[in-house]
């Protein structure tokens, strides 16, 4: 499975003076180039996943109302409608507490001739009544928050064009780094890191007589990633990318 650069392995394979006969079937390591260029892909995807930890959990409206009325709530931020605005649809109401930060949607409706629909009058009552004391900030119309570049799509992006034009990898095949990566953002950087060689080791390897294949990965990835990552604290966040 011969693997990185021409000039490089071959250049590799001539210094190697310890190398074996028929050397030429072990898997070179990275060249310069392709060192500096998965350093910097594994780079903006350890960027990329800071900026998904750091994004508030989507949950839903009645584990909010669970939080406020247990008293796990210190702050929140709730969007409502300038007073005498029509409007019908959904608002963004975001908090923090015990279990980080969080955000969901609740309904609204005030159009003349519907039901009139309010959830988020219900949260502010239980956030009155909460045990503890809620900072309560209010935001208005409906105002979403800006779109953010994901960075850790774009890492995800340029990691698999490198996965499909680079080397064969030697712990498992492309197939199977592919599903793995669908499954978790995260186990891009174990690609970028250890695949072909990994990054610190500077020698020839030998070829692992049985790699990782791509039914198995799939399989992995079906029900592997997801278990692991349900039980890491907030990572099902990292579910796919």
């Amino acid at each position: 499975m011969g693997a990185g650069t021409g000039g490089d392995g071959q250049r590799l394979l001539e210094n190697d003076l310890s190398a074996p006969p028929g050397a030429s079937s072990l898997v070179l390591p990275s060249g310069p180039l392709g060192l500096v260029v998965r350093a910097l892909i594994a780079a903006l995807m350890v960027a990329g996943l800071v900026q998904i930890a750091l994004q508030p959990v989507e949950r839903m409206v009645d584990e909010l109302r669970n939080d406020l009325r247990a008293g796990r709530v210190s702050e929140l931020t709730i969007e409502r409608l300038p007073t005498g605005t029509e409007g019908s649809g959904t608002l963004r109401v975001e908090w923090s507490g015990h279990s980080g930060r969080s955000v969901a949607w609740y309904e609204f409706s005030n159009l003349a001739g519907e039901p009139r629909v309010d959830e988020g009058a219900i949260i502010l009552a239980d956030a009155e009544d909460s045990p503890e004391p809620v900072s309560v900030t209010y935001s208005q119309g409906w105002d979403q928050p800006a779109t953010q570049i994901s960075l850790a799509a774009f890492a995800a992006m340029a990691a698999l064009i490198l996965l499909v034009v680079g080397p064969a990898p030697r712990l498992a095949t492309k197939w199977a780094w592919f599903w793995l990566t669908c499954a978790a953002a995260p186990i891009w950087l174990a690609y970028l890191v250890l695949e072909p060689v990994p990054w610190w080791q500077r020698r020839l390897v030998t070829p692992r007589p049985r790699r990782l294949t791509g039914g198995w990965g799939f399989v992995a990835a079906l029900l592997l990633v997801p278990f692991v990552l349900a039980i890491i604290p907030g990572g099902s966040r990292f579910y796919g990318w």
